[in-house]
């Protein structure tokens, strides 16, 4: 009896300790480009415990974490919490920052439910002075961030 518990327990840990995560459609694409005079910004997402929208920018742009505007169909703007990564390391969201080059900013959104739990859940990512180039916000349209459809998972 103690064997098959032991056995079940490990085949439990090995099944949750699987980080299984969900690609994110951005504007039905899978990675969405924006290009500038500055340089271009590719978007792209996955859903796992956390929803991320990640940025690939190369170029010449001011980025103002503060000023991203989004919303998350599972959560309320109370209940959202956003946290930045540029090359993987932690920044603060009230400082602006620089790109000259090439750099990957990453956004993990903490919802009360991630989008690949749910059915039909979006990102909205807003019109506003999160990107600059130069004195032109880089997204000047609504962005929708979807979960892929199961069937083509």
């Amino acid at each position: 009896m103690k064997k098959k518990l032991i056995v079940y327990l490990i085949i439990l840990l090995n099944l949750l300790s699987c980080d299984a995560s969900y690609p994110l459609l951005v504007e039905g694409r899978s990675k969405y480009n924006l290009s500038e005079d500055c340089g271009v910004v590719d978007i792209y997402g996955t859903s796992a415990l956390s929803d991320w929208v990640e940025m690939d920018i190369d170029g010449n742009f001011v980025v103002f974490p503060d000023s991203l505007r989004l919303s998350h169909s599972y959560s309320s703007d109370s209940d959202l919490k956003m946290y930045f990564y540029l090359n993987d390391n932690l920044i603060d969201k009230n400082h602006s920052f620089s790109v000259c080059g090439r750099e990957q900013l990453k956004i993990r959104i903490s919802a009360k439910m991630p989008l690949h739990w749910g059915n039909v859940g979006v990102i909205k990512l807003f019109p506003s002075n999160f990107i600059l180039c130069g004195d032109k916000p880089v997204i000047s349209d609504t962005i929708s961030i979807v979960r892929k459809s199961r069937r083509s998972l």
